[in-house]
């Protein structure tokens, strides 16, 4: 059980990066143009594909970044068609969905490492969402020192 603190602590900064997330302004703009709207798209599509993966871990199959990025290799590419397909979505639609899809990816990961736990790095990546929270994060002008802490 090497590594089930680590992943335990990735799923509490889920939680909080969740939260941090839903605090932005309304109004916030990343770089890249998207506004809250935009990323709360963003964030629930690539939620959406780790729950999606997580019947891999049920069944005893390690976790492989490339079985999720092979089939889309461009990520700006997957990136455009999850809003492209989400395009009539209001803002308050948006951010519904986020928050929906977010509890189910976080019950799917206390699922997985409760009931599917396996005992070596690869699994570990499968908690990683946390980070790309953070990045977005920072990008909105969010402080996340903290929450990078160990």
């Amino acid at each position: 059980m090497e590594y089930k603190d680590k992943i335990l602590s990735r799923i509490d900064k889920l939680e909080k990066s969740t939260k941090l997330f839903l605090d932005l302004p309304n109004d916030n703009k990343l770089p890249n143009g998207w506004g809250k709207r935009e990323l709360a798209i963003h964030l629930f599509s690539w939620d959406g594909e780790m729950v999606e993966y997580s019947d891999n871990l049920r069944r005893g199959n390690t976790f492989d970044w490339n079985e999720i990025l092979a089939e889309d290799s461009d990520i700006n590419e997957v990136n455009k068609k999850h809003l492209d397909e989400n395009e009539d979505l209001t803002f308050a639609e948006a951010i519904e969905i986020f928050t929906n899809t977010r509890q189910e990816l976080i019950a799917t990961y206390v699922d997985i490492v409760n009931n599917h736990y396996q005992d070596e790095k690869s699994f570990v990546d499968y908690f990683t969402l946390w980070m790309h929270d953070l990045h977005h994060l920072k990008q909105a002008g969010i402080d996340t020192k903290k929450l990078e802490e160990k």
